[in-house]
């Protein structure tokens, strides 16, 4: 999952991303991607990201996320 610096991105809406932790993933089992999250909206660099589970949405600037099914 890597991309390089300077690249493009883009999720369209309904597509599924997975989002970098803020600081430490919230246990040392778990990856360092929070995720899949399902994209609900975008408004130039920042989307709107929907939990599977809970529902709950969060706004997360696009150098953050990466395409979940793009796994290397």
């Amino acid at each position: 999952m890597s991309q390089s610096v300077g690249e493009h991105t883009e999720f369209p809406v309904n597509s599924y991303v997975l989002v970098q932790y803020r600081d430490r993933p919230p246990t040392k089992f778990h990856t360092q991607w929070e995720g899949p999250l399902r994209v609900v909206n975008v408004k130039k660099n920042t989307y709107t990201l929907q939990n599977l589970v809970t529902l709950k949405t969060h706004d997360v600037h696009v150098t953050h996320a990466v395409d979940a099914t793009a796994i290397d």
